[in-house]
């Protein structure tokens, strides 16, 4: 209930946000220039100079847009960026990691399970809800950059062995 909330109180304050600090005239004006471009690229398709041209318009219009809407934007941003970190420890459910590795492997040493291992026969591998590491602990911990999915090499207590870990 209270995400509905701060969606439908953070939606007004866009709303009014983008009325007093753009001029919606030129907003308009300017998506009606960037419908025309795409609209050049049917009508005129035989013609590669007029297509280049309706191209390079389109990307100036896009341009314009954003210069337009940054301002409210970056206003909108101060915000977020406030409350962001509050709700994303209040609605996130996933504390640990899981981490697999082939069958028969044990975990490393240094490493917290929360949840008895799960046998996969098919894949042969072996999965733990692991505990991540406090960050003042010695245990080196992973991290993930590209993705929900990635497959990482799970160093703890200087006791390397490839696996994949998912979060």
């Amino acid at each position: 209930m209270t995400m509905f909330v701060f969606a439908v109180l953070y939606g007004i304050a866009a709303a009014l946000a983008f009325r007093w600090l753009t001029d919606s005239a030129k907003i308009r004006a300017i998506v009606n220039r960037m419908v025309a471009r795409v609209m050049e690229f049917a009508l005129f398709a035989d013609q590669p100079r007029v297509i280049f041209r309706a191209q390079a318009g389109l990307m100036k219009a896009n341009f314009d847009l954003l210069r337009h809407i940054a301002l409210p934007t970056l206003v909108l941003a101060i915000p977020l960026m406030t409350v962001y970190p509050m709700m994303k420890r209040h609605y996130s459910a996933v504390e640990g990691n899981v981490l697999t590795l082939p069958l028969g492997s044990s975990l490393p040493a240094g490493v917290v399970a929360e949840t008895p291992p799960v046998h996969v026969m098919r894949t042969r591998e072996v999965s733990w809800r692991v505990k991540n590491p406090p960050h003042d602990s010695a245990v080196p911990h992973w991290q993930l950059w590209f993705g929900v999915t990635a497959t990482a090499a799970a160093v703890c207590a200087g006791f390397v062995r490839t696996g994949s870990v998912r979060r």
